[in-house]
């Protein structure tokens, strides 16, 4: 067990996949992919029990038909 800030404590596992979305979501954020560092970070959201981050309506675009 690793344990954090506030009592928080996750396996290493855990706290291992959560530093790989991390970096994951870090570099997708600066090659100006922000949807999908979001969904990385979401993934850590999940693993401390957080609420997910909400998609801006500028990533919409997704849905409707490609980047504009």
């Amino acid at each position: 067990m690793e344990k954090g800030i506030g009592g928080h404590e996750h396996i290493t596992a855990a706290v291992t996949s959560m530093r790989i979305h991390l970096e994951k979501a870090e570099d997708l954020c600066k090659a100006g992919n922000e949807h999908e560092a979001l969904l990385h970070l979401n993934v850590i959201r999940a693993f401390l029990d957080l609420p997910e981050f909400q998609h801006p309506r500028s990533h919409l675009y997704l849905y409707n038909g490609g980047k504009k």
